[in-house]
């Protein structure tokens, strides 16, 4: 029994040796001695013939490869190719010595030119017939005597057209590249049958010419039987081969012979074969491809119209916001003059209608314009570190003189001190200040409450900024409540009658709201007051530099010490102004025209706080921030807040900013409060403030003269066709504007921005704009030499 065991365990593991495939074929000693000699044998084929051999991309592949990597796995023989552009080259590389093997040919019938005995070849490894194919109406042909006085057509240079040469003289021959364009060739009546041989033939009639195209027979006389050949001085390499062929068992070669036929290349088929035979396919192809084309088309041509759409709109916007508002503001000032001088009874109650009338109409066109930049998208969040508390009290104080004509009481309450967080202040006061004055109006007794607190749900979400204000008025009726946020709709029609209103105030609201992805409701019933409901998700600013650490990394700990603060803008102006605006807050300053400037005297002296434009030359105020935190970080100095001062807004660029380092986000007009408010987020405020503001006042013509100076210059550019200089002079004189308060220059730069082409050359610019530029311009250097004057002369 052990003795079985062993015996048992020797077969497996003896088997288990005996690699995968192999047929044990018996080698001479010479044979041996010859693959040690050479164990890479280099190959030579027809770069043409598919799907017999042919090569891929410098890999050969076909028929004959397929018995190579047998014959390799047999005896461990590495074959190389030598890659040649046709047959002629490939038989002179072996008659040169420069190959020794070709693995393809078929002597039986035709001997490869030039042959002369310097080649042997090896038993058939392939055996087949040559097919002759014709169309329906030839009759069947046996006999090669039958093609006198036929058109042949057979692939040219090789074995058939050597034989129709020589065998049938009598036949007219045609010869072409690929065997695609010799069926072809039959189909259209060119050639009146075809020969090739049987193994491609019989798979391209099933594939492509089912119907047109049939076998007329076969030439007995002109068998295909492939062998490899070697040269005449390697006849152990050709004995080597033949063993392996004979040893192959037919399950083996089989299988060969079907992977062949499933994965065969038969060359590319001609643009006639494939419309012939897939003519409905490819008509359905190209139709699809035209109708999609045709789609694409219409879709760019009407977002095109959506985008001029858009882009008129928001023209018409500017210029409706300056055209409408601007003799509003006229109207408002001269009736706030008016009310300064004596009036009797009656022009007091006239003036007082007056105001309210004009006030009403200011807010109504507000309201329309507002709501018209949210639906065409043209206005942009600014996000800042913002006191919640103080944006609640001021939007309550707009409604304070009316409750208390009404004796209603305001309250206002908070479920924790808010540390600063990131939100537009302006447009959280514009909500609320719209839902207070609903609630002002429609409540007549009792109370206005507003409860603000910040729900935290851990460090990886946003904490939720939640504010309520609730009444006691008249309350909504349920039916009218989902139509509260639909513009130009009031609860009901009495409602427009006895209280007025556009009916925009809560859709600005709810768009607004929106815009920052946040959500309002309310909840309400008749006689039973309402609730408003805002949550919107915020940033909590968590700031390095706070006023003590400011203080504390100074070199001069005195609390006198004035804080110096940094303005680094390309415009003259911009730096004018905002230096006067910091020594009226009580700050000293020094200026920077350019990034590197400003980076170079931050490196050099100790500021407390950092006004930065994000627009500069060469280096942007974003890399400049950037440059500044590494040098803070590697050369240990205190944490300096930056503060961006720009004409630029929106999500994007304030994103942009807190990423490059930078603490906080001005947007150009920097009003004095708004700046003072900013700085004391870092910064103490002074202990004492310049209060005689009428001793620090900027001259006027000099920003005259920048904006002259950049408009020619944005004048030159248009004319030059220099989209990226026009854009960057146009910000110029935005930036300029914005700080002067100019609307009219704001308004017709901006529309002269919405035309500016996207291309970086183009012609395409709009001069009506331009010109809108140039006359603001104007008018703005008029009425300032105007007054200049007039002031001289007194």
């Amino acid at each position: 029994m052990r003795r079985f065991s062993r015996s048992f365990s020797s077969i497996v593991l003896f088997g288990l040796l005996i690699p995968l495939g192999a047929y044990a074929i018996e080698l001479s000693t010479a044979e041996k001695t010859w693959l040690k000699e050479h164990p890479v044998v280099r190959i030579a084929i027809d770069p043409h013939w598919k799907p017999v051999e042919f090569s891929d991309k410098g890999i050969p592949k076909g028929l004959s490869v397929a018995y190579l990597k047998e014959i390799e796995k047999e005896t461990g023989l590495k074959f190389q190719l030598v890659e040649t552009s046709q047959w002629r080259d490939s038989l002179g590389l072996v008659y040169r010595g420069e190959a020794e093997l070709l693995p393809a040919t078929s002597p039986d019938v035709h001997e490869p030119e030039g042959a002369n005995g310097q080649l042997i070849y090896s038993r058939p490894y392939y055996v087949g017939s040559t097919t002759i194919i014709s169309r329906a109406n030839v009759t069947n042909i046996f006999d090669s005597s039958a093609f006198n006085g036929m058109t042949v057509a057979v692939a040219g240079g090789g074995m058939f057209e050597s034989w129709i040469r020589r065998a049938q003289p009598k036949a007219a021959l045609l010869t072409f590249e690929n065997i695609d364009d010799v069926l072809d060739a039959v189909v259209s009546g060119k050639a009146q049958v075809a020969i090739g041989p049987e193994l491609i033939l019989h798979t391209l009639l099933r594939q492509r010419y089912p119907d047109q195209l049939h076998i007329a027979g076969s030439i007995p006389s002109l068998p295909i039987m492939l062998r490899m050949a070697a040269r005449a001085d390697s006849p152990l390499l050709i004995s080597i081969i033949n063993k392996v062929l004979v040893g192959l068992p037919s399950e083996k070669t089989d299988l060969i012979y079907q992977e062949w036929i499933e994965t065969a290349d038969y060359g590319q088929p001609s643009w006639k074969a494939i419309i012939h035979y897939y003519g409905k396919e490819t008509a359905l192809g190209a139709l699809t491809i035209v109708f999609l084309l045709v789609n694409i088309y219409y879709m760019r041509r009407a977002k095109k119209i959506a985008e001029d759409n858009e882009r008129q709109k928001g023209m018409f916007l500017a210029v409706m916001s300056h055209e409408i508002r601007t003799p509003i503001h006229a109207v408002l000032a001269s009736i706030d003059l008016l009310q300064n001088t004596t009036l009797d009874a009656h022009q007091n109650k006239l003036l007082h209608t007056a105001i309210s009338n004009a006030e009403t109409l200011s807010n109504l066109v507000n309201d329309v314009l507002d709501y018209s930049k949210l639906e065409a998208g043209a206005i942009n969040l600014e996000y800042i570190p913002t006191d919640i508390e103080k944006v609640i009290e001021e939007a309550l104080a707009c409604i304070d003189v009316c409750v208390r004509e009404k004796n209603v009481k305001l309250h206002v309450s908070f479920a924790e001190k808010f540390p600063p967080l990131r939100l537009d202040p302006t447009r959280m006061r514009q909500i609320l200040t719209n839902i207070l004055s609903n609630a002002a109006k429609f409540t007549n007794a009792g109370s206005i409450s507003v409860f603000a607190r910040l729900e935290k749900y851990g460090e990886n979400l946003a904490p939720l900024l939640m504010i309520e204000v609730t009444d006691t008025g008249i309350g909504i009726p349920a039916a009218a409540q989902p139509f509260l946020f639909a513009p130009f709709k009031q609860a009901t029609s009495s409602i427009t009658r006895e209280f007025g209103g556009s009916g925009l105030g809560l859709a600005i609201c709810a768009e607004l709201i929106k815009e920052m992805k946040g959500r309002i409701s309310i909840t309400s019933a008749p006689r039973s007051g309402t609730i408003v409901k805002i949550i919107v998700p915020t940033e909590i600013c968590t700031f390095k530099a706070t006023p003590d650490s400011i203080q504390s990394n100074s070199p001069c700990p005195s609390s006198s010490r004035q804080d110096k603060i940094l303005v680094i803008d390309d415009v003259n102006v911009n730096r004018e102004l905002i230096s006067e605006q910091l020594l009226l807050l009580g700050y000293s300053c020094a200026t920077a025209a350019d990034g590197a400037t400003g980076i170079k005297q931050y490196s050099a002296e100790r500021f407390s706080a950092i006004l930065l434009d994000c627009h500069l030359p060469i280096m942007s105020g974003y890399d400049v921030a950037i440059k500044i935190r590494e040098i803070e970080e590697r050369e240990g100095f205190p944490y300096i807040p930056i503060i961006a001062i720009s004409a630029e807004s929106g999500d994007a660029h304030t994103q942009k900013c807190f990423s490059s380092g930078i603490d906080g986000v001005l947007s150009k007009p920097i009003r004095l409060e708004r700046l003072r408010e900013t700085l004391a987020l870092w910064l103490r405020q002074p202990d004492a403030v310049t209060s005689n503001s009428g001793d620090v006042r900027l001259s006027t013509l000099t920003p005259a003269n920048s904006l002259k100076e950049d408009y020619a210059l944005l004048e030159k550019a248009v004319v030059e066709c220099d989209v990226l200089a026009s854009r960057h002079y146009s910000h110029r004189i935005k930036g300029v504007a914005l700080m002067l308060d100019q609307t009219e220059i704001i308004d017709a730069i901006r529309i002269f921005e919405d035309t500016i082409p996207r291309t970086p050359f183009s012609t395409n610019f709009s001069s009506v704009a331009l010109s809108a530029v140039e006359r603001s311009i104007k008018s703005y250097i008029l009425m300032t030499e105007d007054f200049y004057g007039a002031g001289e002369a007194h």
